[in-house]
């Protein structure tokens, strides 16, 4: 899921830049939009889209999968 501030559409093609907390990067990485939501919580990104990654590089993928490992040790540690 991707928070953003523009709004889109499913046929449309994202080329995503972001740094991730847990060590490395995208640089204009393509991935198809999913699913659309709005956040009614957030005034700098109201909207939030699932995509599905295209053509993700290996070191693109290794950085993923330390931030799910991240979030998922930190959510295993936050008391009920």
């Amino acid at each position: 899921m991707i928070s953003h501030s523009s709004q889109v559409t499913k046929k449309n093609m994202l080329y995503v830049t972001a740094e991730m907390p847990t060590g490395g990067s995208f640089n204009l990485q393509k991935a198809d939009v999913k699913n659309l939501r709005k956040n009614q919580k957030s005034d700098s990104a109201p909207y939030v889209t699932g995509v599905k990654w295209q053509e993700l590089l290996p070191e693109s993928e290794a950085g993923i999968a330390r931030l799910i490992a991240q979030r998922t040790k930190d959510h295993r540690e936050t008391p009920r």
